[in-house]
């Protein structure tokens, strides 16, 4: 490298300065020579090994200590999987965004995060414990089933530490947070009580989709990242009128296994109709359809009909199973009626779809399926009949189809709606039937086909604030920028209520207890909130450390299951300080799951009598590297610094055990054994 000085000598004094001259010369800088051929995959390695030894990600947050902050908020990946290029690229973008606002001198926090609930980790176990429905889980029972869930959710953190790390990624993975950790959990009980009092919750029927072998709702946004292309079965079907059998509506569906619950037949208002003959039957169908419906058949058109001259009219049902049933509503009204009374009719109404671009023109409606039959059985005000439980089987009623499932898998997924048209034909309510395919939604986790269903479900009133959600999305800035109007604004324009409660069971439970006497509901913000409301509480905590151990003996760090047992001194100890509590009423013993700990709280156990709980979260924390080397007190002050700091500002170490249990009712006693 040359350089050049410049050196003045005075060779003029004057007023205004000196003059100067200058004499350039060559300065040598003297650098290793750089090997033109090298190993990539080393040298990253050696710049992230470099990062690691001068702490440099953490440095560029703690030495930003009062500068502006910057919020990123990590969108959590599940916890059961390996990254793919997915990860990789939302990766980049997540490490993009932090570092330029940390070189404009702010000061972000990074924490990584793992989704932990929910349906994949729920099918992770299923699928490795051959577990096929809802109502095996339910055998084995939801305690072992949460278990797996809990124990599997964090199998693979290791290699997404060593793939976050090789992508050059700043996040702190120490720091990490979870959502079935309590704290978070708590965060969103607190959320939803803060949307409950402002009247954004309520619980209602629906009709939504759900997945039968899951056996729960889905969100709208869920059923749209699972449509695929099927094979299905159509079906038009005859229903006679009631007052003139020779008669007949012809009807159209593309779900024949929904004929079973067939409440109401629908037309639309503004489509016209006509009567056409064949043989001594007469048929109203939609006109523009008539030459598709009747092609290749000795017919003739006679005539037309309005639609307002068909409302109204009833027809034989189509099955027998739901005639006689009474309906519940009139039969708390005292005045009982059957559905075979107050169904079984067409109906017409402007928010039920019915075209006449495909079909017949008219509609087959059931009262349990679908947003249209929903809005018939509430106009109707009848109460739904569910043909079709929740894991997709036919119910009792349905009495000859019993126990079948309506989307079967395997090599014939029409098999049930063959079976069905089998059946129709026997009645003779059989016209004709077609395949056709279709995008059909299926579940974005198991891909078992969807059913529309109507069931209930808690819900956030999305619709209330629409416009305001739209308003802040213009002040919003997308990247990229067509996303704001287009994909996301298109979206938000056609917002609805969102279904937030599923039937499952590894997640967040909703925290709302109703009266089933007066429906009076109480909302839980909190796990203060909970203990305050718990039935049994402890009115006295008594906290006691273990009898002299081996490792006490020699002090070393001791975190490693099962741990060093008590010495003879130790337990003898331990019967001492029992008799302190001769006088006491202890009801439970909590103790970690250490043989020192168990030890002790045997002994005392059977001195009082109480039954002892084995508690995880008592444990000691994980040492690492230090694991079973002597402990240097002297190098303790930071322990101590912390412990003073959490004491003063009320905030135990264990923040949960203590805050919880301090609401007392003077009705139990515990002791905890750490």
């Amino acid at each position: 490298m040359i350089g050049i000085l410049f050196i003045c000598s005075p060779l003029h004094q004057s007023p205004s300065g000196l003059r100067c001259r200058a004499r350039p010369f060559t300065l040598h800088f003297m650098f290793d020579s750089v090997d033109p051929k090298q190993n990539l995959p080393d040298m990253e390695l050696g710049i992230l090994q470099y990062w690691k030894e001068e702490d440099i990600f953490k440095r560029s947050v703690h030495e930003r200590e009062g500068s502006e902050d910057f919020s990123f908020y990590d969108g959590p990946p599940f916890a059961t999987g390996l990254p793919h290029y997915g990860h990789l690229l939302a990766g980049t973008i997540k490490d993009v965004i932090p570092r330029y606002q940390t070189m404009k001198g702010k000061r972000v926090e990074r924490r990584f995060g793992w989704d932990c609930h929910g349906l994949p980790v729920e099918n992770l176990i299923e699928k490795e414990h051959g577990i096929k429905s809802h109502k095996e889980i339910e055998e084995m029972g939801v305690k072992k089933f949460n278990e797996l869930c809990c124990d599997s959710v964090q199998r693979y953190t290791e290699e997404w530490r060593s793939i976050v790390e090789r992508m050059g990624r700043w996040v702190d993975m120490d720091w990490d947070y979870r959502t079935m950790d309590p704290e978070y959990m708590e965060s969103i009980w607190w959320a939803f009580k803060e949307l409950y009092k402002k009247d954004l919750i309520y619980g209602g029927y629906k009709p939504m989709h759900i997945c039968p072998r899951c056996a729960t709702p889905l969100s709208n946004f869920e059923v749209t990242q699972g449509y695929a292309e099927r094979t299905d079965l159509s079906v038009i079907i005859t229903f006679p009128l009631k007052d003139d059998p020779k008669t007949v509506l012809l009807a159209w569906t593309t779900t024949p296994w929904s004929l079973p619950g067939n409440t109401w037949l629908a037309i639309g208002g503004k489509i016209k109709y006509v009567k056409v003959k064949e043989g001594d039957i007469t048929y109203i169908i939609a006109e523009k359809l008539v030459e598709k419906v009747f092609k290749d058949r000795d017919y003739k058109v006679v005539g037309s009909i309005d639609a307002k001259d068909i409302v109204g009219k009833r027809y034989e049902p189509l099955f027998p199973y739901f005639v006689n049933t009474v309906i519940p509503r009139t039969e708390k009204s005292g005045k009982p009626e059957t559905y075979g009374e107050r169904v079984f009719k067409v109906v017409c109404y402007e928010d039920v779809e019915v075209s006449d671009e495909d079909g017949t023109g008219i509609v087959h409606v059931t009262s349990c399926l679908g947003e249209d039959s929903y809005n018939v059985s509430v106009k109707e005000d009848v109460d739904i009949i569910h043909h079709v439980n929740i894991e997709g089987y036919f119910s009792p009623e349905v009495e000859d189809m019993q126990g079948i499932h309506v989307k079967p898998e395997g090599k014939d997924p029409m098999a049930t709606d063959k079976i069905v048209i089998e059946n129709l034909k026997k009645r003779g309510r059989h016209f004709s039937h077609a395949s056709y395919t279709h995008s059909y939604p299926h579940c974005w986790r198991c891909d078992t086909p969807l059913l529309p269903y109507t069931t209930s479900s808690w819900f956030v009133s999305v619709e209330k604030i629409k416009e305001e959600l739209i308003v802040n999305n213009k002040k919003t800035e997308w990247i990229p920028s067509h996303l704001r109007d287009g994909r996301f604004g298109n979206w938000l324009e056609g917002a609805r209520d969102w279904a937030i409660s599923r039937n499952r069971f590894w997640g967040t439970p909703i925290p709302i207890w109703r009266c089933e006497e007066t429906g009076e509901i109480e909302v839980i913000g909190s796990r203060d909130d909970l203990m305050k409301r718990a039935p049994i509480r402890f009115s006295k905590l008594t906290a006691i450390r273990h009898g002299e151990s081996e490792g006490n003996l020699v002090p070393k760090y001791q975190g490693v299951l099962p741990g060093t047992d008590l010495t003879d001194n130790g337990k003898s100890q331990i019967k001492e300080l029992s008799k302190q509590f001769e006088d006491q009423k202890i009801n439970i013993i909590y103790c970690s799951p250490f043989a020192r700990t168990k030890q002790t709280a045997k002994i005392l156990a059977e001195a009082v009598g109480a039954e002892i709980i084995e508690d995880e979260r008592l444990r000691e924390l994980d040492f690492g590297k230090y694991e079973g080397e002597t402990i240097d007190f002297s190098d303790l002050a930071f322990v101590k610094a912390r412990r003073a700091k959490k004491l003063k500002e009320d905030s135990p170490e264990s923040i949960f055990h203590f805050r919880g249990w301090k609401h007392g009712n003077r009705r139990r006693s515990a002791l905890i054994i750490s």
